[in-house]
């Protein structure tokens, strides 16, 4: 376990901190050094503007705006915009804006039906007559001089592809702007080790005749483009940060994470697309920059799991991993709690955030890759989950890693505790000492779950007599001595955590009813059945740590309000940590004060 823990610190640490160095150090040097590029003149290549857009009606009449003020000739320049079936405006306001740029030469390729930007891509792309293809999205605003630009750099035959810089809109947030920062200095690094790996999708250009067909379902186009050409063709690449792009739309933070989910399963896949040639040349700069920012980046995620899972085992297992474990995860929790704090602290705590959530993205988005393939990916639109559900698909698969996580470590760290519990149970009252009972599950589009939930039991034993349900209430009579205490502490509720692990339950959500209860609450409650659509009931939650045990349908229906409360911060995965960690504290206070019920 210790040498396992030093590879995994070691990876992250390389990965985060002296890789990036290493790449930011060669930028420095290769600045001072200054660009071959300024110094050249040419007669200007043809180029050959291509924008993909599906649902662009937002963003394609600024685009095209920005092009008609580029500073090339207008004669060497041509622009198509390939539909792919669109269902908004995007056409007609294209087409709007043409008619204020009448000097572009610009043709609109409309699609009668989604098929997807690679094929697109892959029908249009080998038809391109000028000598240089540029791909730019349709957010993106390119500067004044990006084509001449560029062109300097094709005039170096060696040169097949060149890529821009690309920057976020002021509104973007801070952890995001330093992201991508870094992103640039990384690049820049591989630019001057000759060893670029991918592009911006934002703007870069290509020799025309290189492209070669993708594969069927490709991902990451703007990476597997450039790097089939340069290692099928050889040659270099350039990354000229004064081509500056700006990107014109800011992502919500769901927008920002699907995004992230989808790129984590375009790394993977990268990596099973062109792991041989880049790793047959291990040593060659390629090979080491693949190796370092893209293999590296896939296995980031289980790293910190891994990480989560084994520092607390380690630290009860030898004492010299307790900082660490201590350290790792007051890490954690501060970025969990980014949102609510102030000033310097609270910066760097989004970045953190940033980074943890960048890293739950990209490994969902690597195993959902690997589970269904190249074309299982893209017949899957997994991100957005049908039935206009409260709670958000992305959040509901960080919760349920996070709930997996924590379940895992506290089941390890709280095991001494069930003997002893155990044992107070059998020496007070007769019967058995888990008790399970049916309950309500998580409500699907197409069924709603049934559960066997497991507790410590509190009661003696045929508490209800024939079966029947009835309404816990205060002072219960049925209630063991331990039991009591139990129930006060909820040390009754720890099984639990194994419904957790199986995924019956969240920690955290609406309190599972019983089916005999549910009918009636379900008649008499309006929405009641909605408070755990897509949403698994919790061991805790906002009812639970506010009202307790429910004994009347007006309590019930008191409850179920906060239940409704809970799913709609499942909106935002900032609200969603935020509400989660303020539970978590007041169960604890519940816990420690003897106030449960």
């Amino acid at each position: 376990m210790t040498v396992l823990l030093l590879i995994l610190i070691a990876l992250v640490l390389y990965h985060h901190v002296f890789y990036p160095m290493m790449m930011i150090g060669l930028s420095v040097l290769k600045r001072k050094q200054g660009s071959p590029a300024d110094e050249i003149r040419q007669e200007l290549p043809t180029v050959h503007i291509v924008i993909p857009a599906c649902n662009e009606a937002r963003q394609i009449g600024r685009k095209i705006s920005s092009l008609a003020g580029l500073n090339y000739p207008r004669e060497k320049l041509a622009v198509t915009i390939l539909d792919d079936g669109s269902n908004d405006s995007t056409i007609r306001t294209a087409k709007q804006a043409l008619r204020e740029a009448s000097s572009l030469k610009v043709a609109i390729i409309p699609g009668v039906r989604n098929l997807g930007k690679v094929n697109r891509l892959n029908m249009f792309l080998p038809t391109v007559q000028e000598d240089i293809t540029v791909m730019t999205d349709a957010s993106a605003i390119l500067s004044r001089d990006s084509l001449r630009t560029m062109a300097n750099h094709f005039a170096n035959p060696s040169v097949q592809v060149v890529a821009g810089g690309y920057g976020l809109p002021e509104e973007a947030g801070f952890a995001q702007k330093v992201y991508w920062k870094l992103q640039q200095a990384i690049k820049r690094g591989e630019n001057a080790l000759g060893a670029l790996c991918g592009a911006h999708g934002a703007f870069y250009g290509i020799r025309s005749g290189l492209f070669r067909p993708l594969p069927d379902g490709t991902i990451n186009d703007d990476f597997v483009i450039p790097m089939q050409i340069l290692l099928e063709e050889g040659g270099l690449a350039v990354y000229d940060p004064d081509i500056a792009i700006q990107e014109n739309a800011v992502d919500s933070e769901k927008q920002d994470m699907g995004r992230r989910v989808r790129i984590g399963a375009g790394n993977l896949q990268q990596i099973t697309l062109l792991s041989q040639p880049l790793l047959g040349n291990l040593f060659s700069s390629h090979g080491f920059c693949f190796l370092s920012g893209k293999i590296l980046r896939v296995l980031m995620g289980p790293a910190f799991l891994a990480l989560a899972l084994l520092l607390p085992v380690a630290a009860l297992a030898d004492p010299v991993w307790l900082v660490p474990c201590l350290l790792f995860w007051l890490g954690v929790t501060i970025a969990a709690l980014a949102e609510t704090l102030p000033g310097p602290v609270g910066a760097i705590a989004r970045m953190g955030r940033y980074l943890l959530l960048g890293h739950w993205c990209s490994m969902i988005g690597a195993l959902q890759f690997g589970r269904l393939g190249h074309q299982g990916w893209t017949k899957t639109k997994w991100i957005d989950l049908q039935g206009g559900n409260l709670a958000q698909p992305l959040t509901c698969r960080l919760k349920r890693m996070v709930d997996f996580l924590i379940a895992l470590v506290s089941l390890v760290l709280l095991l001494p505790l069930f003997p002893m519990i155990a044992l107070a149970i059998k020496l007070t009252s007769p019967g058995p000492v888990i008790f399970a009972q049916e309950r309500i599950g998580r409500a699907l589009p197409d069924r709603t779950e049934i559960f066997k939930m497991y507790k410590f039991r509190s009661m003696h034993q045929d508490a209800e007599k024939g079966g029947k349900p009835v309404w816990a209430q205060q002072k219960d009579p049925r209630v063991t001595t331990i039991g009591r205490f139990l129930r006060k502490t909820r040390l009754d509720e720890l099984p639990q955590l194994i419904n957790v692990l199986k995924g019956d339950m969240s920690l955290i959500g609406p309190r599972p009813e019983r089916p005999g209860f549910y009918q009636q609450l379900d008649r008499e409650i309006p929405f009641f059945a909605d408070r755990t659509y897509w949403v698994r009931p919790g061991i805790t939650g906002l009812a639970q740590t506010v009202q307790g045990y429910t004994e009347t349908v007006e309590e019930a229906r008191t409850k179920a309000l906060y239940d409704h409360v809970y799913a709609l911060k499942t909106h935002r995965v900032s609200d969603w940590l935020r509400t989660d960690c303020q539970i978590v504290w007041d169960t604890i206070a519940v816990m420690a004060l003897g106030r449960g019920r």
